[in-house]
């Protein structure tokens, strides 16, 4: 399984440069941070479950089990079987529900402040389910394990190798047809990975091709 040593080493290798080690560390950094909102099979997460306590009208996004960068569904827990949606809203529709200091049960959020808030006070505590993407880190945070990371130094390793050489040319090395050449390699591993997490997300039969 490679980690980020091995893509650094096999990026300092393909430039044959071995004085670059800082410069390819923040490359592959920032390659991560660059695609880290991006959806792929291998940064979604389901069925997070996190607590809202009564009295509560917000949660903060570093309470929940993994860093969300997007939220796609939020369910609220009635009972073991019974789960509802609840329905985003922007800022001000949150706010004025607010106004009223409602203490009833949640049924609408937004995201705002690095906080999930809510229509009113919780009634009493609840579970909230959550699915989205998560962040998977860069395996240098003190918040995020290495484990977490892995994805980004295997499944996606092509694409971070070649977005961190594009960097490397451009701002570092300064040679921009090879930053140029990058790119094109960048941008036809992007369209790989989302190829497959199309094809991973689909159901039903493939149609043949007529000629």
């Amino acid at each position: 399984m490679a980690t980020k040593s091995t893509l650094s080493a096999q990026i300092e290798d393909d430039l044959d440069r071995t004085d670059l080690t800082s410069q390819v560390t923040r490359a592959i950094d920032y390659s991560i941070e660059h695609y880290a909102k991006d959806r792929f099979w291998f940064n979604e997460a389901n069925n997070q479950s996190v607590s809202l306590t009564s009295s509560i009208a917000e949660l903060a996004l570093t309470a929940l089990p993994v860093k969300l960068l997007e939220i796609d569904r939020l369910r609220i827990k009635l009972s073991s079987t019974t789960y509802l949606d609840m329905y985003p809203r922007d800022y001000d529709w949150i706010q004025s529900r607010q106004d009223t200091n409602l203490t009833a049960q949640p049924i609408e959020y937004c995201i705002y402040a690095e906080k999930l808030q809510f229509d009113s006070y919780a009634d009493t505590s609840y579970t909230l389910v959550l699915d989205g993407i998560k962040s998977l880190g860069n395996a240098t945070s003190n918040t995020y394990s290495a484990a977490s990371a892995v994805a980004w130094f295997n499944e996606a390793r092509d694409l971070i190798r070649a977005a961190a050489k594009r960097d490397l040319y451009a701002h570092v090395i300064k040679d921009f047809e090879m930053a140029t050449a990058m790119k094109t390699m960048e941008d036809l591993e992007y369209a790989r990975l989302k190829a497959r997490t199309t094809r991973l997300k689909s159901t039903g039969a493939v149609r043949p091709t007529n000629f």
